[in-house]
């Protein structure tokens, strides 16, 4: 992490991510946000956003077993909210709209 960035990430207060229902159930069930194994973290929303955030990218190095299990990105995982959009169902079946 690059000096400053923690700072940045504890100002956040909310990352809202709207996607189809089933990018919701996927990638931001509760198992998603105390990511386990390398499988659970490069399918999870909340790590991938906190971590993101939290060292300004997101590579495969992020995705090594002392990455994704430390305790620094809990905060910022807990502060993001997988929501269901609604709104998407009415999209083609080939797109995955996200806001």
């Amino acid at each position: 992490m690059r000096e400053g960035e923690q700072h940045q990430a504890e100002q956040v207060a909310e990352i809202k991510v709207e996607v189809i229902a089933r990018a919701a159930d996927i990638l931001g069930d509760l198992h998603k946000y105390r990511p386990d194994s390398k499988e659970t973290a490069d399918h999870s929303l909340p790590y991938s956003l906190a971590v993101g955030l939290v060292d300004g990218m997101v590579t495969p190095l992020q995705f090594k077993k002392s990455e994704y299990s430390i305790i620094r990105l809990i905060p910022v995982m807990d502060k993001v909210k997988v929501v269901a959009n609604t709104e998407s169902r009415a999209c083609s079946p080939s797109s995955s709209p996200a806001r």
